[in-house]
């Protein structure tokens, strides 16, 4: 039996709020092909309400599906080759997704607590902000290592998750991904961080007898935000030896509980061995910083491409989150001075 086109189950259903957005419905969906923006959230739809022509809806580019009654999501989804933006978040009985669009920028599937299934990562080429927090089923999510252009990912409450899947996950981004943050529950500091203390505060000799071209470092911070609002967490890293510092920053919103945040930050950091580090966690006065740790790797790399990353910027999209801030600065030399910043409006 052919199934029904979609429109037949919302004749007179709102599509958004916004002021320049269709209201109503019109009769026929190929007359929908130039919308953008479409919202069809908390209301109660099932699986056998999802169209079948999707593709028709070529200029979709965000697409509101969450708080609804699914329990699977079809491989049709993958027809919206235009969609960027996809919330999935509070379907509490959605269980697996066959395929994504494969233009994804977005994907928030929060707040699922029986989702199991996911399709692989790594054909999202685009994805740089991922939300899979409180989705208590999952235990892998395949090809995440592999996603280089994801800059957020949000795994608080992801509390079955497969030991072995983390610390590659952790490993993969301190070594390839560039100014990634992960949002984890909170969990121990794995031991192949370098360098780990209770409080806000390290400070470290580069060692001797390393030349590598440039240096990486990922940082690990146990924070609890004891506040009802929107916090910043940020990381200081000075270099005392040639008086450089950087600064690196997260705002979100997570209240009385206990989570972790792992981030590589930007790369490269010119610090050679010898060099005095300082690193200091803090933030707002409703954030407190339990505990942090340190790891470092050591690249060989060619000049010429240290220069092109060092001219890498990071368009971000629209996100719920806040904004992830970068400054770096030579305090020593205003006319020196260096400024990237990231923003998440």
């Amino acid at each position: 039996m052919k199934a029904k086109p979609w429109f037949s189950f919302f004749p007179f259903q709102i599509f958004s709020q916004t002021p320049t957005a269709i209201k109503f419905l019109p009769p026929t969906v190929s007359t929908l092909s130039s919308i953008k923006d479409m919202d069809l959230s908390d209301r109660d739809l099932s699986d056998t309400d999802i169209p079948y022509d999707l593709s028709q809806l070529s200029s979709l580019r965000y697409l509101h599906l969450n708080g609804n009654n699914f329990v699977s999501l079809p491989s049709s989804l993958s027809q919206l080759c235009g969609l960027q933006h996809l919330w999935l978040n509070d379907c509490k009985f959605l269980q697996s997704i066959m395929e994504f669009p494969p233009n994804l920028r977005t994907l928030d599937a929060s707040n699922c607590p029986l989702l199991e299934g996911l399709p692989n990562l790594s054909n999202l080429k685009h994805l740089e902000c991922l939300d899979l927090s409180n989705c208590s089923s999952l235990v892998v999510i395949q090809g995440l290592q592999n996603t280089n252009t994801i800059k957020e990912i949000y795994l608080e409450g992801c509390t079955n998750l497969n030991t072995t899947f983390e610390e590659s996950l952790f490993q993969g981004y301190s070594e390839q991904a560039v100014n990634c943050s992960i949002f984890l529950s909170r969990r121990g500091i794995p031991g192949w961080f370098n360098h780990q203390r209770v409080g806000s505060f390290i400070s470290f000799d580069v060692p001797s007898g390393i030349e590598p071209d440039y240096l990486e470092m990922t940082y690990w911070v146990d924070y609890v935000n004891e506040g009802k609002h929107d916090v910043t967490l940020q990381v200081i890293i000075k270099n005392k030896t040639n008086d450089t510092e950087w600064t690196y920053e997260a705002n979100f919103f997570r209240t009385f509980e206990v989570n972790s945040w792992v981030s590589n930050g930007p790369q490269p950091y010119p610090i050679r061995c010898g060099d005095k580090i300082e690193v200091y966690a803090g933030g707002d006065e409703d954030l407190k910083v339990e505990k942090c740790g340190i790891h470092l790797a050591y690249k060989q790399h060619s000049q010429s491409m240290m220069e092109t990353e060092s001219k890498i910027l990071v368009d971000f999209i629209p996100q719920k989150r806040g904004h992830v801030a970068v400054q770096t600065s030579n305090k020593s030399s205003n006319e020196n001075k260096l400024s990237k910043r990231l923003k998440l409006e």
